[in-house]
């Protein structure tokens, strides 16, 4: 099954991954770790008003 998604929401996705990431998560060291970067990101998402996945 393909998504299709802008590329102003694709490059807003990146954004807020590479800021998680410099602020110290890291969604490969465990599955926890991994759910918990991705309940943030989209918290990010819907605070900032941006569409995500």
């Amino acid at each position: 099954m393909c998504f299709r998604i802008s590329t102003l929401n694709e490059h807003n996705e990146h954004k807020i991954h590479g800021l998680l990431h410099l602020l110290g998560f890291d969604h490969e060291i465990s599955e926890e770790a991994e759910v918990e970067m991705e309940e943030e990101e989209e918290l990010l998402q819907k605070t900032l008003g941006w569409k995500g996945k």
